[in-house]
């Protein structure tokens, strides 16, 4: 059987507390101790961008704002070759807390850039550079102008 393209694609939307910046990440199964960015697939013309801030609604609960992309990864799962895009985010509002909304995730937490938890094995290589960037950027660029 041939397996079929998809695109997927998320936020690492990035928050600051105590002066420490945390990225927010998802566990989607209860059996399996991995976590990653919220993300899902691409509706019928929608954007990356688009789709990276619906499936953060979605999944987490959290209206964010797109700062930079991430470079794209890929993963063969199941029936599927899929291609993973993703953004540094901010939080609109700083103070809303993170929930599943869509009951995809069994669980929803911020995490410290430097104690980040077993990843999905494909999204290692994303959250490295999200860690690398976040390093280059300012904690200003993540707090100003919440709209």
């Amino acid at each position: 059987m041939e397996k079929k393209a998809t695109t997927s694609c998320g936020c690492a939307v990035i928050r600051y507390f105590d002066g420490v910046p945390h990225v927010l990440l998802v566990r989607p199964f209860a059996e399996r101790d991995a976590w990653g960015i919220p993300k899902g697939h691409t509706d019928e013309g929608e954007s990356f961008g688009e789709c990276a801030l619906r499936e953060t609604r979605e999944e987490a609960g959290i209206e964010a704002i797109l700062m930079k992309p991430l470079s794209s990864v890929k993963t063969s799962y199941k029936h599927e070759i899929k291609t993973v895009w993703g953004f540094i985010a901010r939080q609109r509002d700083q103070n809303a807390e993170p929930a599943a909304l869509d009951g995809e995730n069994v669980d929803i937490r911020f995490f410290k850039l430097d104690e980040l938890p077993n990843l999905h094995v494909y999204q290692r290589p994303l959250l490295d550079e999200v860690v690398k960037l976040v390093g280059e950027m300012k904690k200003e660029d993540f707090t100003l102008g919440n709209e």
